[in-house]
């Protein structure tokens, strides 16, 4: 998985989209369907190719497993984000957040709390 990871952070880098295929097929080469490494890693592929439909099919099953990750609840936010669904967005950050609150999800509640007009709770965050 961390050479898939390495072709998403190219990809990011460089804005060039061929690295999410190359990394979409190291997490394709994973032969176990519920692993949840690999599952994560194409959630972040789906999301970044703007399949944000797949993506928040993917975070779903991976915050359904019983000790689901914080980056899991954060992929099904920025999934539902990007398709309108706000408040289910904020639910799924809440999770997120109660699990780990940390910078990377104090900044997605922050972008939130500006989305709804909350200027003072997103200088806050």
């Amino acid at each position: 998985m961390r050479l898939g990871w390495a072709f998403v952070s190219k990809a990011r880098i460089s804005s060039d989209p061929g690295y999410y295929k190359l990394a979409e097929i190291c997490a394709q080469s994973v032969t176990d369907a519920d692993d949840s490494d690999a599952l994560l890693l194409r959630g972040h592929i789906a999301h970044s190719l703007h399949r944000f439909a797949d993506a928040e099919a993917i975070a779903r099953r991976l915050t359904g497993a019983p000790h689901a990750r914080w980056e899991s609840f954060a992929l099904l936010g920025d999934a539902q984000m990007e398709q309108g669904k706000l408040e289910k967005a904020i639910a799924a950050y809440q999770r997120m957040i109660d699990i780990r609150p940390c910078l990377q999800t104090y900044a997605r509640v922050a972008h939130v709390r500006w989305l709804k007009g909350d200027l003072d709770g997103a200088n806050r965050n």
